[in-house]
């Protein structure tokens, strides 16, 4: 989900959740206007209609707290500067083997938007990149419980690693038709801690 100052935004909300996440993923960088409708409107062969809708799905999430910056009549950008956005994952940093085992460390595990390939190319990007910090902190505390000789945890870390790796593959044949390999589940809580931001912060959490 993602948390700003005066609201929440989940993936139910497909249209307002992507367009945020978008923006957000791209902060600091514009985003074609015609690239967003094309992926959320594929099927629409309006460009009024598709321009419309998306022009209503911005000005909800500015009412919702995101500041989206970008007028339709004359720019055909949309953005968000940096300092707007915070991804806080410094706890990955600190966190101990047991914060590891007990979070789901998936990345919008459960986001599956009927889209384009491009669109699911680009999902698919930013959720390698986040689940590579994951993977960093599992590692790290893997290779110090085997130091210490906490070789149980250790494998725990190591078997949470390889589960999460299964699940991207997963995921990725799914989309293409193949049949999707067995593996353990996994708890389905939310990954990252909720934290405070400043009021010109927009808050995000990632789940």
């Amino acid at each position: 989900m993602l948390r700003t100052p005066c609201s929440t935004i989940t993936p139910n909300t497909h249209t307002l959740f992507h367009v945020a996440l978008h923006c957000i993923v791209e902060r600091g960088r514009r985003v074609a206007r015609d690239q967003i409708m094309t992926w959320l409107w594929h099927d629409v062969t309006s460009r009024d209609r598709g321009d419309k809708r998306l022009g209503t799905a911005v000005s909800r999430l500015r009412d919702l707290g995101v500041p989206i910056i970008g007028d339709g009549r004359i720019d055909p950008y949309l953005w968000l500067e940096r300092y707007q956005v915070h991804i806080d994952d410094a706890w990955l940093a600190t966190a101990s083997a047991h914060d590891l085992l007990h979070h789901d460390l998936r990345v919008l595990p459960h986001y599956t938007p009927n889209g384009p390939p491009a669109m699911h190319e680009w999902l698919d990007s930013f959720r390698r990149q986040a689940q590579l910090r994951v993977t960093n902190a599992l590692q790290r505390n893997a290779r110090l419980a085997r130091q210490d000789g906490h070789h149980a945890v250790a494998d725990a870390l190591e078997c949470r690693m390889a589960e999460l790796t299964d699940e991207q593959c997963d995921a990725g044949d799914q989309r293409d038709g193949h049949t999707q390999r067995s593996g353990a589940p996994v708890l389905d809580q939310p990954p990252l801690k909720p934290l405070l931001y400043g009021q010109s912060k927009l808050r995000n959490l990632i789940g």
